[in-house]
């Protein structure tokens, strides 16, 4: 996120003028529309409001046995010095939204995605004390490997947090937060694929059961699940296939488990799906 001063200070009215389409030819333009010769009622930017644009990224992480992670930064700079937030900063002249928000993902936090699925905008006036600023947040899934996040830039530090562990977080970024975790669960409960593609390899139908649990955050009756994963191991849209069980270094009690891989091509389309790039995949 990047400091600086009071973003975004309107020159002109508080709020955006339509440019009169039906002025007769030759009339002057209406209160705070800027004409710029192009025709009547033509207007530029600098008859309406402005304000700063920010990207914000959700980042979920899930390893087999930790549950399902956010992830946060820690502030450096005010307002909310101290302060846990969502990483994310202000978009930079010239800069698309979906390039600024990979961009502060990776300064804040060392974490390098390719993608991020757009989850909103958020721009309830007062949201942020230094001014009018419009907020874009993105959605990701991704595995969480052994290595923490690396602050950097104005973030003092960057962790992940159990999603029900979630400490005080700085603007609107708690609603953000529900927001994103709300539509994680209803592609849950819809049985899309939600990340599938984070499972280790070869993995079982238990383990399955405990993503989508921790994703869903309710324990799941295990015939039902098993009844509604039909559709995933077999017929022509089928996304998982048996695999060879992993070497074992020690006997475990109870009935051996079938061991399952996803189909060729299934990963690929599922990590664009998501959003994200699992750790180990990084560069």
């Amino acid at each position: 996120m990047s400091p600086g001063a009071r973003p975004g200070a309107s020159p002109g009215p508080t709020s955006p003028r339509r440019d009169a389409e039906a002025a007769p030819d030759g009339a002057p333009p209406p209160d705070g529309v800027v004409a710029d010769g192009r025709g009547p009622g033509a207007y530029n930017v600098g008859g309406v409001a402005r304000f700063a644009v920010a990207a914000d990224a959700v980042v979920f992480g899930w390893a087999p046995g930790t549950g399902l992670h956010v992830l946060l930064i820690q502030r450096a700079i005010p307002p909310w010095e101290g302060g846990w937030a969502l990483p994310g900063g202000f978009v930079r002249e010239g800069e698309g939204l979906h390039a600024a928000v990979l961009r502060e993902l990776e300064e804040e936090t060392g974490l390098r995605l390719h993608w991020m699925e757009q989850l909103g905008a958020f721009g309830a006036p007062g949201r942020d004390p230094r001014g009018r600023v419009v907020a874009v947040a993105f959605l990701a899934l991704v595995g969480r490997g052994d290595d923490p996040p690396r602050p950097g830039t104005d973030a003092a530090g960057a962790r992940w947090f159990p999603v029900t562990e979630v400490p005080p977080l700085a603007f609107d970024h708690p609603a953000i937060l529900r927001c994103a975790h709300a539509r994680l669960r209803r592609r849950a409960e819809a049985m899309e694929p939600v990340g599938l593609a984070l499972l280790p390899r070869p993995f079982t139908l238990a383990q399955l059961q405990q993503l989508q649990e921790d994703v869903l955050g309710v324990p799941l009756d295990k015939a039902n699940f098993r009844r509604r994963l039909g559709p995933w191991l077999s017929g022509p849209r089928a996304l998982l296939e048996p695999a060879p069980a992993p070497p074992r270094t020690a006997p475990r009690p109870g009935p051996v488990p079938t061991w399952y891989t996803l189909r060729p091509g299934v990963a690929e389309a599922l990590r664009a799906h998501i959003g994200a790039t699992p750790f180990e995949d990084l560069p």
